[in-house]
């Protein structure tokens, strides 16, 4: 949030004001894709700790929720940290 705050702190420039939209939409969308996927591992495990979900990965073509679970959580982090292929949209909020 605070860095929100300081991509649109000059608000009477039109560019300022996009940047922290843009910036404000896609961190909304990557908590909100990393939390999908914590939810749905969640929901197939009962648990978020290692030890109870390296039991169902034995077994992890029987488990499609923690395939989604997982490939989500790893979208929202890939996205939240830029990494490819979610590096293009970073350039233009910076």
């Amino acid at each position: 949030i605070p860095l929100n705050g300081l991509l649109s702190y000059s608000f009477l420039r039109h560019r300022s004001l996009e940047s922290g939209l843009k910036y404000l939409v896609l961190s909304a969308t990557a908590s909100a894709t990393l939390l999908m996927g914590m939810a749905l591992s969640y929901a197939q495990v009962g648990s978020l700790a290692f030890k109870p979900i390296s039991l169902v990965l034995g077994d992890i073509f029987e488990s499609p929720l923690l395939i989604l679970g997982t490939a989500l959580m790893m979208f929202g982090i890939d996205f939240k940290l830029s990494a490819p292929p979610f590096h293009m949209s970073t350039p233009d909020v910076y």
